[in-house]
C-alpha cells in the first residue's frame, strides 16, 4: 500500500504549468511540522486539483493531502539522485481563502 496524508502550510509559490501533452500540474513544498522542528516534502497536484490548489491557494495556506509517494532518479554529473514526492489525489483547504477574508473585513467595517 502506497498512501500519504499529511497536514502543513505551503511554505513556496504555487508553480503552475502545462506538460508537452496539455495536463496542467502545481507543484510546492509543504512544511509539516514534526516534533520540534518543520519538514518541507515537496507536493504536486495534477488536471482540475492542480487548478483549484492554484486558483484557492497560496505561501502559508493551510492544507490537508491525501495522495500517494511517487520516486523517481535524475542524472548529474555522472550521478544517480533518488527523489520522492507526494503526488495529491486529494486537497482539503483549511485556511479561509483570502478574498473570503476581505469580504469579512468589508462586512464588518460597513457594519460599524
Amino acid at each position: 500500500m502506497n498512501s500519504v496524508q499529511l497536514i502543513g502550510n505551503i511554505a513556496t509559490d504555487l508553480t503552475l504549468s502545462k506538460t508537452q501533452n496539455g495536463k496542467d500540474v502545481v507543484r510546492f513544498l509543504l512544511a509539516v511540522n514534526f516534533r520540534d522542528h518543520a519538514d518541507f516534502i515537496p507536493v504536486e497536484a495534477w488536471n482540475n486539483l492542480a487548478l483549484n490548489v492554484h486558483q484557492y491557494c497560496q505561501k502559508g495556506s493551510k492544507i490537508a493531502v491525501v495522495g500517494y509517494l511517487h520516486q523517481y532518479n535524475t542524472m548529474e554529473e555522472e550521478k544517480r539522485h533518488l527523489h520522492i514526492r507526494v503526488v495529491a489525489m486529494q486537497v482539503e483547504f483549511l485556511s479561509p481563502h483570502v478574498n473570503d477574508i476581505l469580504d469579512d473585513e468589508w462586512s464588518d467595517e460597513a457594519e460599524e
